[in-house]
Order: structure tokens, then sequence, then C-alpha cells
């Protein structure tokens, strides 16, 4: 049961103040995006959606085929629902409470075959666990295991031991791996980037964000009512 919303809590350093180590994927937005988006329907749900903001966020998803309308959509899913949420949390975390915040991007797309395009929701987690060996990914109702690079190797290597690291210490840092900055709003907003190479880099997709950003500060100002619509 949570005593207030979200935003009051933190406001209020009411939070559970501990440790933090959160983030989000490149294409979260792929496994919740159904088939069939098309410039049509894109810019219907930019109308719907965002109203006199369409435009600006037409130019911040752009698409000029059926294809690029899906990637758009899929985009979008993924900033608004989980991208925009994890650095919103972080930066609530890190102005009221006292513990550090580090957060991470995985944009490392796993060896086929795959269940899902792209570094889709869920695929980290082989790789912070460290079990590529006896991690199964489902294709068409079969279990199937990629064929592992020695790079998916080296990758789960290192980020399994930043997670050893941060349950063991509450800091993900260690000898011999990438330095992995403190979250710091304004002043250092940069995630570990977890890639096709693992190293500190500033937030992706700002600009897209930063209209979130907007868009959510409008909705929260409504009227409980209209908000949630």
């Amino acid at each position: 049961m949570l005593p207030n919303d979200v935003y009051t809590i933190y406001k209020e350093g009411k939070q559970n103040d501990v440790p933090m180590l959160i983030g989000s994927n490149g294409d979260e937005g792929t496994m919740f995006t159904q088939a069939g988006v098309t410039m049509a329907s894109l810019k219907k749900t930019a109308e719907d959606q965002y109203g006199k903001d369409s435009a600006e966020f037409l130019q911040l998803y752009p698409a000029t085929t059926d294809a690029e309308a899906y990637d758009a959509a899929a985009h979008n899913m993924r900033d608004r629902t989980f991208s925009w949420e994890m650095r919103t949390w972080a930066r609530m975390q890190s102005t009221t409470g006292k513990h550090n915040v580090y957060m991470y991007y995985f944009s490392h797309v796993p060896a086929p075959p795959q269940a899902v395009k792209g570094a889709y929701h869920g695929s980290e987690i082989p790789y912070a666990f460290g079990n590529l060996i006896t991690a199964p990914f489902a294709i068409r109702g079969q279990a199937q295991t990629p064929a592992w690079t020695e790079y998916d190797k080296k990758l789960a290597d290192e980020m399994s031991s930043y997670w050893v690291n941060f349950a063991t210490t509450g800091d993900p840092n260690g000898k011999a791996l990438p330095k992995w900055p403190v979250f710091k709003p304004a002043k250092n907003e940069v995630v570990m980037s977890l890639g096709d190479s693992v190293e500190a880099k500033p937030v992706p997709n700002k600009a897209q964000l930063d209209f979130l950003d907007k868009y959510f500060e409008a909705q929260r100002a409504l009227p409980t009512s209209a908000a949630s619509r």
C-alpha cells in the first residue's frame, strides 16, 4: 500500500532510502507494440495522445514508411513506459535521498535466435545474472538456446560482476571494470551503456525524454478525472 502518490513520497523524502541500480533497454517497446502500425495510425495516435504537441512528437519519432512507423511507435513506448520512468525515479531519489543511484542502458542485441526484435524487454537478465548457458529463449513455443558469442560471454561476466558488487556493497564498481558514475540530476545524468561496448554515456534519447517531461507535467496539473483519460 502506498500512503501517498510517489511524487509526494519522494518530495518529502519518505521513500525507502537505499542504494539503487536501475535502468532500461534499447528496444523495450518491441515486445509490447502490436504489428500493423502505419503512418496513418501513428499520426492519429499522436494527435489523440499529445494534441497540440503532436507535430513535435512526430519530429521526435519520425517515420516515412509503415515499417518506420512501427519503430517510432515502439520507441515511444520504450521511452514513455520505461526510459522516462527510470530517469524520473533516479532524479527523485537523487534529489531527496542520501544513497546513490546507478543507471544502465542495455542496448546489446542478443545472439540469434531471438524471440523479439532488438534489445527487448528482459533481454539483459541472462547477462546480469551470468546465466547464458541455461537461459533458453522461447521461439514459437520451443525453447532454444541462442548462439552466444565470445562478446556475449564477456558482457555477461562484466554485468554480473557489477550486479554482485552492488548487491554486496551498494556500489557496482570494482577492480578491472569500467567506472560506473553515480547519477546526478542536471549535473551528471549519465548511464552505464551496456551495448557493443561498456562505457559511461549521457542518458540516451534526451530530447524525447524532455518532451515526455513536459507532457506528464501538464497531465499532473489536470484534475484527476481528466488526467486519467
